[in-house]
């Protein structure tokens, strides 16, 4: 006998809050705050929830959906077509490689890797975006958005767990 429909709808919208979880992040980073010079410092909050999700739970958080929200970060951030998608992607792809390493460790272990993570992110921006200007940017302002989007992670990561321990256990 299979299950109730009500049921499976249930589980189907339950199994969606690490994708939820990612696009109200997105739309957080891209929300125009009328600070100066915000657009340059703002948090890379979509990138934790990729690493979050990718390292406890990348069944929920399959590759082509990482690429459609970092596709989705490009278009509406104004910045090139692809650049957020692939490193996201990237992200993505060490942290589900280095899973099974991972996985057991403690929280100090997890965000230790997640500022190694985030630095190689953070650089590879950097660079794609002084290569595309054909010119050296300033990193100031890529080094102040590292160190906010680490600061915040472990925040964030205690809301994806009690997300995952409320919603996704009970699925």
């Amino acid at each position: 006998m299979t299950a109730p429909f009500w049921y499976r709808l249930n589980q189907y919208v339950r199994n969606l809050a690490p994708f939820l979880s990612a696009v109200v992040l997105l739309f957080l980073t891209v929300i125009p705050f009328h600070v100066p010079a915000y657009a340059a410092i703002v948090p890379m909050l979509p990138l934790t929830a990729v690493y979050y999700w990718g390292l406890y739970r990348s069944d929920l958080l399959p590759a082509p959906v990482v690429f459609f929200i970092g596709l989705a970060l490009d278009l509406l951030s104004g910045a090139p077509i692809g650049l957020n998608a692939g490193i996201l992607l990237l992200v993505y792809g060490t942290v589900v490689s280095q899973r099974r390493y991972l996985l057991h460790e403690s929280f100090s272990v997890a965000w230790a890797s997640f500022m190694v993570v985030a630095a190689g992110a953070a650089i590879l921006q950097w660079a794609a975006l002084s290569l595309l200007d054909w010119t050296i940017r300033d990193p100031s302002p890529g080094v102040f958005q590292y160190f906010l989007t680490i600061a915040l992670y472990p925040c964030l990561a205690w809301v994806y767990a009690r997300t995952q321990k409320t919603i996704l256990r009970q699925a």
